[in-house]
Protein backbone atom coordinates (compact mmCIF):
# COMPACT_ATOMS: atom_id res chain seq x y z
CA UNK A 1 0.00 0.00 0.00
CA UNK A 2 1.13 3.29 -0.79
CA UNK A 3 -0.18 7.07 -0.14
CA UNK A 4 -1.43 7.19 -3.46
CA UNK A 5 -4.14 4.67 -1.94
CA UNK A 6 -5.72 6.46 0.32
CA UNK A 7 -7.62 8.50 -2.20
CA UNK A 8 -9.52 5.40 -3.23
CA UNK A 9 -11.23 4.87 -0.57
CA UNK A 10 -14.87 5.58 -0.24
CA UNK A 11 -16.50 5.40 2.82
CA UNK A 12 -20.14 6.31 4.30
CA UNK A 13 -20.88 8.88 7.09
CA UNK A 14 -24.28 10.44 9.10
CA UNK A 15 -26.46 7.42 8.91
CA UNK A 16 -29.89 8.38 8.72
CA UNK A 17 -32.77 5.89 9.64
CA UNK A 18 -36.32 6.41 7.68
CA UNK A 19 -38.83 6.87 10.22
CA UNK A 20 -40.62 3.57 9.47
CA UNK A 21 -37.24 1.47 9.82
CA UNK A 22 -37.30 0.41 5.83
CA UNK A 23 -34.51 2.69 4.58
CA UNK A 24 -31.16 4.47 5.66
CA UNK A 25 -30.19 7.98 3.96
CA UNK A 26 -26.04 8.37 4.61
CA UNK A 27 -23.30 10.79 3.50
CA UNK A 28 -21.09 9.17 0.67
CA UNK A 29 -17.77 10.41 1.06
CA UNK A 30 -14.69 10.15 -1.89
CA UNK A 31 -11.46 12.28 -2.09
CA UNK A 32 -10.77 14.06 -5.21
CA UNK A 33 -7.19 14.28 -5.93
CA UNK A 34 -6.93 16.56 -8.02
CA UNK A 35 -8.42 19.05 -5.83
CA UNK A 36 -7.04 17.64 -2.76
CA UNK A 37 -10.58 18.16 -1.08
CA UNK A 38 -13.09 15.51 -0.25
CA UNK A 39 -16.50 15.39 -2.54
CA UNK A 40 -19.76 14.47 -0.80
CA UNK A 41 -23.29 13.13 -1.78
CA UNK A 42 -26.55 11.74 -0.39
CA UNK A 43 -27.23 8.26 -0.66
CA UNK A 44 -29.88 5.60 0.42
CA UNK A 45 -29.95 1.87 0.97
CA UNK A 46 -33.01 -0.62 1.72
CA UNK A 47 -32.70 -1.80 5.47
CA UNK A 48 -33.44 -5.25 3.98
CA UNK A 49 -30.59 -5.32 1.29
CA UNK A 50 -30.09 -4.56 -1.68
CA UNK A 51 -27.33 -1.96 -3.74
CA UNK A 52 -27.56 1.64 -2.84
CA UNK A 53 -28.18 3.98 -4.62
CA UNK A 54 -27.40 8.01 -5.38
CA UNK A 55 -30.17 10.79 -4.03
CA UNK A 56 -27.86 13.61 -5.09
CA UNK A 57 -24.84 14.26 -7.00
CA UNK A 58 -22.75 16.37 -5.17
CA UNK A 59 -20.21 17.34 -4.41
CA UNK A 60 -20.98 18.98 -1.34
CA UNK A 61 -24.34 17.93 0.34
CA UNK A 62 -24.55 16.47 3.76
CA UNK A 63 -26.80 16.18 6.87
CA UNK A 64 -29.71 14.15 5.82
CA UNK A 65 -33.25 14.36 7.81
CA UNK A 66 -36.30 11.97 7.45
CA UNK A 67 -39.30 13.76 7.92
CA UNK A 68 -41.49 13.19 10.30
CA UNK A 69 -44.27 11.36 7.69
CA UNK A 70 -41.08 9.81 6.04
CA UNK A 71 -42.28 11.82 2.37
CA UNK A 72 -39.28 14.53 2.68
CA UNK A 73 -35.74 14.64 2.63
CA UNK A 74 -34.10 17.66 4.25
CA UNK A 75 -29.90 18.36 2.96
CA UNK A 76 -27.30 21.10 3.07
CA UNK A 77 -26.11 21.83 -0.11
CA UNK A 78 -23.32 23.87 -1.60
CA UNK A 79 -22.15 24.03 -4.97
CA UNK A 80 -18.87 25.88 -4.83
CA UNK A 81 -16.28 25.96 -1.96
CA UNK A 82 -17.00 29.46 -1.12
CA UNK A 83 -20.71 29.41 -1.53
CA UNK A 84 -22.54 29.07 2.10
CA UNK A 85 -24.25 25.85 2.04
CA UNK A 86 -28.19 26.09 2.49
CA UNK A 87 -30.67 23.75 3.09
CA UNK A 88 -32.93 21.68 0.39
CA UNK A 89 -36.02 19.87 0.89
CA UNK A 90 -35.94 16.57 -1.57
CA UNK A 91 -39.80 14.71 -2.13
CA UNK A 92 -38.88 10.57 -2.18
CA UNK A 93 -41.86 10.63 -3.88
CA UNK A 94 -39.51 11.49 -7.05
CA UNK A 95 -38.77 15.28 -8.38
CA UNK A 96 -35.94 17.59 -7.96
CA UNK A 97 -34.48 18.93 -4.88
CA UNK A 98 -35.93 22.63 -4.05
CA UNK A 99 -34.30 25.34 -2.11
CA UNK A 100 -35.80 26.08 1.34
CA UNK A 101 -33.15 28.77 2.35
CA UNK A 102 -30.90 31.65 1.03
CA UNK A 103 -29.41 33.16 3.47
CA UNK A 104 -26.03 34.75 3.38
CA UNK A 105 -24.53 33.65 6.50
CA UNK A 106 -25.89 29.72 5.06
CA UNK A 107 -27.59 27.01 7.12
CA UNK A 108 -26.67 23.99 8.20
CA UNK A 109 -27.88 21.18 11.59
CA UNK A 110 -31.73 21.28 10.23
CA UNK A 111 -33.93 19.22 12.58
CA UNK A 112 -37.68 19.11 11.88
CA UNK A 113 -40.28 20.14 14.29
CA UNK A 114 -42.51 16.84 15.53
CA UNK A 115 -45.18 18.10 13.77
CA UNK A 116 -42.86 18.29 10.30
CA UNK A 117 -44.61 21.94 9.87
CA UNK A 118 -41.45 23.41 10.85
CA UNK A 119 -37.56 23.52 10.43
CA UNK A 120 -35.19 24.43 12.76
CA UNK A 121 -31.18 25.35 11.70
CA UNK A 122 -28.40 27.28 12.36
CA UNK A 123 -26.80 30.19 10.27
CA UNK A 124 -24.27 32.65 11.10
CA UNK A 125 -26.25 35.22 8.87
CA UNK A 126 -26.34 38.83 10.97
CA UNK A 127 -29.06 40.94 9.45
CA UNK A 128 -27.82 43.82 11.04
CA UNK A 129 -24.25 43.73 8.79
CA UNK A 130 -25.49 41.24 5.99
CA UNK A 131 -28.54 43.25 4.94
CA UNK A 132 -26.53 46.70 5.68
CA UNK A 133 -25.88 48.22 2.00
CA UNK A 134 -24.05 51.17 3.14
CA UNK A 135 -21.20 48.97 4.18
CA UNK A 136 -18.28 48.85 1.78
CA UNK A 137 -15.95 45.72 1.79
CA UNK A 138 -12.57 46.49 2.16
CA UNK A 139 -10.12 45.57 -0.75
CA UNK A 140 -7.41 44.26 1.85
CA UNK A 141 -8.56 42.05 4.89
CA UNK A 142 -8.08 43.53 8.20
CA UNK A 143 -5.91 42.30 10.48
CA UNK A 144 -7.08 39.90 13.00
CA UNK A 145 -6.54 40.70 17.15
CA UNK A 146 -6.43 36.92 18.50
CA UNK A 147 -8.11 36.98 22.42
CA UNK A 148 -9.14 33.03 22.36
CA UNK A 149 -6.34 29.85 22.05
CA UNK A 150 -9.39 28.56 20.20
CA UNK A 151 -9.96 30.62 17.31
CA UNK A 152 -9.96 28.93 13.70
CA UNK A 153 -11.09 25.77 12.63
CA UNK A 154 -10.21 23.31 9.59
CA UNK A 155 -12.88 23.74 6.61
CA UNK A 156 -14.47 26.66 8.30
CA UNK A 157 -11.36 29.26 8.87
CA UNK A 158 -11.59 32.17 11.38
CA UNK A 159 -14.59 32.55 14.35
CA UNK A 160 -16.14 35.28 13.45
CA UNK A 161 -17.14 37.42 16.44
CA UNK A 162 -19.76 39.77 14.50
CA UNK A 163 -21.72 36.23 12.65
CA UNK A 164 -21.85 33.93 15.82
CA UNK A 165 -24.24 30.90 14.94
CA UNK A 166 -27.53 31.38 16.01
CA UNK A 167 -30.99 29.47 15.76
CA UNK A 168 -33.50 30.42 13.26
CA UNK A 169 -36.61 28.55 12.07
CA UNK A 170 -38.58 28.35 8.89
CA UNK A 171 -41.97 26.66 7.69
CA UNK A 172 -41.70 23.37 5.50
CA UNK A 173 -43.79 25.50 2.80
CA UNK A 174 -41.14 27.65 3.11
CA UNK A 175 -41.00 31.47 3.37
CA UNK A 176 -39.17 34.02 4.95
CA UNK A 177 -37.08 32.53 7.97
CA UNK A 178 -36.74 33.87 11.06
CA UNK A 179 -34.05 34.30 14.12
CA UNK A 180 -34.77 32.36 17.46
CA UNK A 181 -31.87 33.90 19.42
CA UNK A 182 -29.60 37.01 19.06
CA UNK A 183 -26.22 38.30 20.76
CA UNK A 184 -22.74 37.49 21.23
CA UNK A 185 -23.44 33.75 21.93
CA UNK A 186 -23.29 30.49 19.53
CA UNK A 187 -26.84 28.05 19.83
CA UNK A 188 -28.34 25.13 18.35
CA UNK A 189 -30.49 23.06 18.40
CA UNK A 190 -34.45 21.59 18.47
CA UNK A 191 -36.23 19.46 21.10
CA UNK A 192 -38.03 16.59 20.75
CA UNK A 193 -41.12 19.14 21.11
CA UNK A 194 -43.45 20.84 18.76
CA UNK A 195 -43.51 24.06 20.73
CA UNK A 196 -40.31 24.99 22.08
CA UNK A 197 -36.63 25.15 20.71
CA UNK A 198 -33.70 23.54 22.80
CA UNK A 199 -30.50 24.97 22.55
CA UNK A 200 -26.99 24.95 23.69
CA UNK A 201 -25.20 28.58 24.40
CA UNK A 202 -21.49 29.42 24.51
CA UNK A 203 -19.41 32.27 23.89
CA UNK A 204 -18.07 31.97 20.08
CA UNK A 205 -15.04 29.43 20.23
CA UNK A 206 -15.74 28.80 23.94
CA UNK A 207 -16.15 25.94 25.55
CA UNK A 208 -18.28 26.53 28.76
CA UNK A 209 -22.03 26.27 27.80
CA UNK A 210 -25.46 26.39 29.09
CA UNK A 211 -28.53 25.17 27.57
CA UNK A 212 -31.68 27.42 27.49
CA UNK A 213 -35.23 27.03 25.62
CA UNK A 214 -36.88 29.74 23.48
CA UNK A 215 -40.31 29.12 21.58
CA UNK A 216 -40.62 29.64 17.82
CA UNK A 217 -43.35 32.53 18.33
CA UNK A 218 -41.44 34.15 21.22
CA UNK A 219 -39.52 37.53 20.22
CA UNK A 220 -35.31 36.76 19.58
CA UNK A 221 -33.31 35.45 23.13
CA UNK A 222 -30.51 37.22 23.87
CA UNK A 223 -28.51 35.14 26.28
CA UNK A 224 -26.93 37.51 29.40
CA UNK A 225 -24.10 35.57 30.77
CA UNK A 226 -21.79 33.04 29.96
CA UNK A 227 -23.42 30.49 31.19
CA UNK A 228 -27.05 31.05 32.70
CA UNK A 229 -29.32 32.37 29.77
CA UNK A 230 -31.41 34.99 32.17
CA UNK A 231 -33.55 36.71 29.19
CA UNK A 232 -36.93 37.36 31.06
CA UNK A 233 -39.74 35.27 29.74
CA UNK A 234 -38.27 34.22 26.42
CA UNK A 235 -35.39 31.27 27.31
CA UNK A 236 -34.91 30.27 30.79
CA UNK A 237 -31.70 28.05 31.47
CA UNK A 238 -32.36 23.95 31.66
CA UNK A 239 -28.56 23.82 33.01
CA UNK A 240 -26.17 26.23 33.56
CA UNK A 241 -22.75 23.87 34.70
CA UNK A 242 -19.23 24.69 33.01
CA UNK A 243 -18.12 22.31 30.43
CA UNK A 244 -20.87 21.41 27.74
CA UNK A 245 -24.27 20.34 27.62
CA UNK A 246 -24.85 18.57 23.63
CA UNK A 247 -28.54 18.90 21.97
CA UNK A 248 -31.22 16.20 20.50
CA UNK A 249 -33.63 15.94 17.88
CA UNK A 250 -36.13 13.98 17.49
CA UNK A 251 -38.14 13.28 14.31
CA UNK A 252 -41.10 10.42 14.13
CA UNK A 253 -41.67 10.79 10.11
CA UNK A 254 -40.22 9.54 6.96
CA UNK A 255 -39.13 12.86 4.91
CA UNK A 256 -35.29 13.88 5.23
CA UNK A 257 -33.29 16.91 5.28
CA UNK A 258 -29.96 17.97 3.90
CA UNK A 259 -27.27 20.64 4.37
CA UNK A 260 -23.97 21.05 2.75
Amino acid sequence: MVEQDLYRFVWVADPQISPDGSRVAFVRVVTDSAADEYRTSIWIAETSGGPPRALTTGPRDGQPRWSPDGRTARLRARGRQTTPAQIYLLPMTGGEAAPLTRLKGGASSPAWSPDGKRIAFTSHTNPAIDDDTTRVKPKKEPGRVITRPVFRLNNAGYFDPDHPTHVWVIDATGGKPRQLTTGRFDEGRWTGRTTAARCVSSPTGARSRGLATTTPTSTPWRPTSRSRPTAPGSAPASTTRAGSATGRSRATGGSRSWAG
